[in-house]
């Protein structure tokens, strides 16, 4: 790309500037550039970062707990006083494209307190006093709207795990991730 001259530049202003700092511009771009290069490093670390932490999860959900398996142990205590111990732990998620079938299931299988529902209605900005309305009527009746049906994490988690440990149904294949794991602690 042609540098462009600063008579080019003055010549686009119907008014002449009373200075003009060649400084300015170089400045600018310095700047600019030290942006770019550290966006290009953050990117660097973010990718170390994550190729760290997924040789943390390969140790600590897979090689320690199948070493302690192997040899029988349960807990060991590092000279530091350390002590590594191994726990199972439990995964379960709702893919995006099976949560109704999900939800359907736990309904039919009276789990349907898992489920939280949010009804929120939208209105056009010509609407805003029927919106007021209809809001002061439902919560006159102690409604709150609003629609968003969803398990949390943590319970659908709980949920799995106290399936598995009582020997009861398990939430089937076709529209629930399970995953049950062992991982190791170090404390």
């Amino acid at each position: 790309m042609a540098e462009v001259s600063k008579e080019e530049i003055l010549n686009f202003f119907e008014e002449t500037p009373k200075t003009f700092e060649n400084n300015t511009l170089g400045r600018v771009s310095e700047l600019s550039n030290q942006v770019i290069d550290l966006d290009r490093e953050i990117a660097e670390q973010e990718g170390t970062l994550k190729t760290m932490k997924e040789k943390r999860r390969q140790l600590t959900e897979d090689l320690i707990p199948a070493v302690m398996t192997e040899h029988g142990v349960a807990e060991v205590t590092l000279r530091d006083g350390s002590k590594v111990t191994v726990k199972k732990f439990y995964s379960c998620t709702i893919p995006a494209d099976k949560t109704e079938r999900a939800f359907e299931w736990l309904r039919e299988n009276g789990h349907e307190g898992l489920i939280k529902h949010r009804l929120t209605i939208d209105f056009t900005r010509d609407k805003d006093d029927h919106a007021l309305q209809i809001k002061k009527e439902l919560e006159d009746k102690g409604l709150y709207p609003g629609d968003k049906e969803w398990v949390e994490p943590s319970t659908l988690r709980g949920f799995a795990r106290e399936q598995v440990e009582s020997g009861e149904e398990l939430p089937p294949d076709d529209c629930f991730n399970l995953f049950i794991g062992e991982r190791a602690t170090i404390k």
